[in-house]
């Protein structure tokens, strides 16, 4: 009878292990669900501000094109023109309705 009761409680010893082991793996396992979940939206939080820098970086080299149009003698030519400047030899004919 004694060896009986042994080997009833090494049953009870081993199930009660084991439902502990499964219980840290389901924990374990909800914990890495977690974290790649964080994982993936910090990914596309990522790529989100990779496009971002794509973007300004375009409007960087944009606005340097601009600013070399700026300083040539054509634009502020333009520019004078729209103001109504003109050259001192330069005559000018508005038209009359």
């Amino acid at each position: 009878m004694a060896r009986k009761k042994k080997n009833v409680s090494n049953k009870a010893g081993i199930m009660a292990i084991t439902v502990v082991v499964v219980a840290f793996a389901m924990v374990i396992w909800s914990r890495i669900d977690v974290a790649n979940g964080k994982l993936d939206s910090l990914n596309k939080e990522v790529e989100r501000y990779e496009e971002e820098v794509k973007v300004q970086e375009k409007r960087a080299l944009e606005l340097q094109d601009r600013r070399s149009y700026i300083q040539t003698k054509k634009y502020i030519e333009e520019v004078a023109r729209r103001l109504g400047l003109v050259y001192p030899n330069e005559i000018t004919y508005k038209p009359t309705k």
